[in-house]
């Protein structure tokens, strides 16, 4: 029993002296402060403790014997019974919720994950843990699904055109004969040709072979050309389904294997070896269900493909189109995406040097080649909420 006696008395003083009178521990937190002025007489230290403290809206816990000054609301708590349950989840991971659930439980409380059931084990207060349960019933709703539709289309369309010339002869006079040179080829009546610029990839054209009376003279001339158009369109439609706020990838394309060179020191050069080069189009859809039926998507496509004409090693270099952008279509809407688009155009001419120069009849000693090719890739995106029967 106790008789004291305080008058504006720092109420930190008053727990120390408490303290020693009845040679029990107390744990003061600094944040305590306060002054009280008080006159008790034959109280025990628990009743004394509890008039001291709740006058300053405080309270003590009593762990392992010693005793620890907190606010009383903390007090409250400790004095109610713990409980434990298991809060299974049936859409979201567990896993992930652990710092939202946390935010709900007193000061006591604990929360712990079953990753094989996907479920909380609570340790609380009956309210926290119903605060707890009514967040997770939030939380745990089913996640919209979402069907992407894509269609690609590859246009590709090209266009060449060669033209060439092939004469010779011979020309007697006398014992004087000036022909071609055989280096250059014969043609088919056997004259050496003078000039051979055929065109590239013609396998017909318009052939004359003309002579004089006296046989002094045999002209043998060849003109060739070729000319190629060509259409090609590609239209594929894949389909994808994915979570909200989940990538979806569709990739298609075809791989390369081609042979490699290396060097290896004395060795020398080092045949046989292999690698894959890869030649794709690839499109990432990633859709965020907003509340209103509206879907933002974000969206990558790429498109890869080698470069037979620039090599290292005998490895191509690859040729790499993207585009990425972010669109807010509505539920069905169709979204395009275009710009992947590619012209090249090309002039080459062969020629004989000085002759070719020779207005008008400059054209018997050149050939000329023309080729010009256009790609253009568009994708069509249709995004479609999938809603569950209930």
């Amino acid at each position: 029993m106790f008789s004291l006696e305080f008058r504006d008395e720092e109420i930190g003083n008053v727990l120390k002296v408490l303290a020693q009178e009845s040679g029990r521990n107390i744990i003061i937190p600094d944040t305590i402060a306060g002054k009280v002025t008080l006159s008790l007489d034959k109280i025990t230290l628990n009743n004394a403790l509890d008039v001291i403290l709740r006058s300053q809206g405080l309270g003590y816990v009593t762990d392992k014997g010693v005793i620890r000054i907190v606010k009383l609301s903390e007090a409250e708590l400790a004095g109610e019974e713990l409980l434990t349950e298991i809060v299974p989840m049936n859409y979201a991971r567990a896993s992930d919720l652990v710092s939202q659930v946390k935010g709900m439980l007193s000061t006591r409380g604990t929360v712990s994950v079953d990753s094989r059931t996907n479920s909380f084990i609570i340790k609380d207060i009956k309210n926290g843990i119903e605060d707890a349960k009514r967040l997770l019933g939030k939380l745990d709703s089913q996640t919209p699904q979402v069907l992407i539709e894509a269609r690609i289309v590859e246009a590709n369309s090209n266009f060449s055109r060669s033209l060439g010339i092939q004469w010779g002869g011979n020309y007697t006079s006398g014992s004087n004969t000036i022909t071609g040179g055989s280096a250059l080829g014969t043609a088919p009546s056997g004259n050496s040709f003078a000039v051979n610029l055929p065109a590239s990839g013609a396998t017909g054209g318009l052939g004359m072979s003309i002579g004089s009376l006296s046989k002094n003279l045999v002209l043998d001339v060849q003109l060739s050309a070729a000319e190629k158009t060509g259409e090609v369109k590609i239209v594929s439609t894949p389909k994808v389904t994915t979570v909200n706020n989940k990538p979806a990838t569709v990739s298609s394309g075809i791989s390369y294997t081609v042979k490699t060179t290396g060097t290896t020191g004395a060795t020398g050069t080092v045949t046989g070896a292999t690698t894959s080069v890869t030649a794709a189009t690839s499109l990432t859809v990633t859709p965020q269900v907003s509340s209103d039926g509206h879907i933002l998507l974000t969206i990558l496509t790429s498109r890869d493909e080698p470069d037979f004409s620039k090599t290292v090693d005998g490895v191509p270099g690859v040729v790499t189109k993207n585009a990425s952008t972010t669109v807010l279509v509505k539920d069905g809407e169709t979204t395009v995406i275009g710009g992947l688009y590619r012209n090249s155009r090309g002039v080459t001419n062969t020629s004989v040097p000085f002759f070719s120069r020779i207005p008008v009849v400059g054209w018997l000693f050149k050939s000329r080649d023309r080729v010009e090719e256009n790609e253009e890739l568009l994708i069509f995106i249709t995004p479609r909420i999938i809603r569950s029967q209930s």
